[in-house]
């Protein structure tokens, strides 16, 4: 069909220019310019698609080879251009165009949340920048295509378009939302639209490691076993891997990677936790629930994220992934310990003590955890000799026992000096406050020692002296009110 080169991009320009004008003038959409050219643009490539998709599936298995199925895949004759590889190419360069665009919209739309949430009042001018429930429309058509695309040319490199395309879709649905919402008192209060947009990318990442290891683990099955000694196409500029270096650290045998998928997964993992650090350091009272409602959906979708990212490195080994994994998984324990912070009091300054507190246990659980995990790695190592994504975690888990300890003195230091801000009333002196901050820091400089014993490193004893020092400075900042001549 079309075996003519210039025959298929004539029928193409045509059908698509004519497509364009049709869709313009009969569903306008009142995101203005850029919303209309995304959404032409999106719904173009995912009808062109779809056509390549239909008809490469009538000229039967040998009508278009398949890129990036086997590590020894070559790219399509020069001279095969027919009306597939016209189509995949428009669609390409429509789904691009589309993708910038929209890209650029959600950007300037997060600017915008990120902005009203710092300055804790909305913007008076309504900026019409083309974002809108139309865009929902744009990005799912993309969405489509990307699926439609990877299912039919069996492309991992369209599996991770379909991952970035589903981050995008539901951030956008998620800021529809306003973040601040005016009050019949006056002023302005936050909404949960941050809140579920956090839950929202834990999840979508959680599926994406599942379904992606799912298709690896029974798709491989099939596929016929690369050797390692056998080129392939890692040098390839239509399909690039490495899948022999993967080979050489430990992957298995029918290693067959996903092409910017822990790059994309990076990305949605860091986002996650800038949202979990907003929600750990400002809690919001949602209604009805409360601030432990907060709490609970914020570890969750911690743990899940972590889970998610723990789950891809099992299979795809990335060092930024197992840093930003590994982040999640003490943030996790950290939203944890401050479940069992009461609801009460509502006022963030009287609030804030009890969280810092919850925080130091739950950093403290994190520092033993890290130090008994990268021991108990590195005897199994020892005894195994293999290089797996356990043993390859180690030096991480090292790592990240000292920076769950020096946030805990952190956050030690913080509740320490706290009742000595000038914008801060509470005194945060009573019996029970008092009582109840000492034994977290007792607890801290407990794990702090033994942290020592165990990997007699300079740091931690280092670490133990400041948290001495903080637990000195906290009582001291209580005992200070009732000195003489305090004032």
């Amino acid at each position: 069909m079309f075996k003519l080169p210039f025959l298929c991009i004539g029928f193409v320009l045509s059908a698509s220019a004519a497509v364009a004008w049709l869709i313009l003038r009969s569903w306008s959409a009142p995101g203005g310019v850029l919303q209309d050219a995304a959404r032409t643009c999106a719904l173009l490539a995912f009808l062109w698609t779809l056509a390549a998709a239909v008809v490469a599936r009538l000229q039967g298995p040998g009508g278009q080879p398949d890129h990036c199925q086997s590590g020894n895949a070559a790219p399509p004759p020069a001279g095969s251009w027919n009306f597939v590889g016209v189509a995949r190419f428009a669609a390409l360069l429509l789904g691009v165009t589309a993708a910038i665009v929209l890209s650029v919209i959600l950007a300037m739309r997060v600017i915008f949340a990120v902005t009203d949430l710092i300055n804790s009042y909305t913007q008076e001018v309504a900026w019409n920048y083309g974002f809108g429930v139309t865009g929902l429309w744009s990005l799912g058509f993309l969405l489509a295509a990307c699926i439609v695309a990877s299912l039919s040319m069996r492309d991992r490199c369209m599996g991770t378009c379909a991952v970035c395309s589903a981050a995008m879709l539901a951030s956008w649905a998620c800021l529809l939302a306003p973040a601040l919402r005016s009050m019949p008192a006056g002023g302005y209060e936050r909404t949960g639209s941050m809140l579920l947009l956090l839950a929202t990318l834990s999840v979508l990442l959680w599926l994406t490691a599942v379904i992606m290891r799912s298709i690896d683990r029974y798709g491989s099955r099939g596929a016929r076993t690369v050797d390692a000694t056998v080129p392939n196409a890692a040098g390839s500029a239509d399909c690039p891997t490495d899948d022999v270096a993967h080979r050489g650290r430990g992957e298995p045998a029918d290693f067959r990677p996903w092409p910017g998928l822990t790059m994309a997964a990076t990305v949605i993992v860091v986002g996650v936790v800038l949202l979990v650090c907003y929600h750990l350091a400002v809690p919001i009272a949602l209604r009805p629930g409360g601030f432990r409602l907060t709490a609970l959906v914020t570890t969750a979708s911690s743990a899940l994220a972590a889970f998610g990212g723990f789950l891809l490195l099992s299979r795809w080994w990335s060092a930024y992934l197992a840093d930003a994994a590994m982040v999640l998984a003490t943030l996790a324990l950290c939203g944890l310990a401050t479940l069992a912070v009461p609801s009460q009091p509502d006022a963030l300054a009287e609030r804030y003590p009890l969280v810092f507190n919850a925080m130091i246990v739950g950093l403290a659980v994190a520092t033993g955890l890290w130090t008994e995990l990268a021991s108990l790695w590195q005897r199994r190592r020892d005894k195994g000799g293999d290089w797996t994504t356990i043993s390859r975690l180690i030096p991480y888990a090292r790592r990240f026992s000292f920076f769950s300890a020096a946030l805990a003195l952190v956050v030690g230091a913080m509740m320490a000096l706290w009742p000595r801000w000038p914008t801060v009333s509470a005194t945060d002196d009573t019996l029970g406050r008092v009582t109840a901050g000492v034994a977290a820091n007792l607890f801290l400089l407990l794990v702090m020692l033994w942290c020592s014993r165990r990997l007699h490193k300079v740091t931690f004893q280092i670490l133990t002296v400041l948290a001495v020092v903080s637990t000195a400075g906290f009582l001291l900042s209580r005992m200070l009110a009732f000195t003489p001549r305090f004032g």
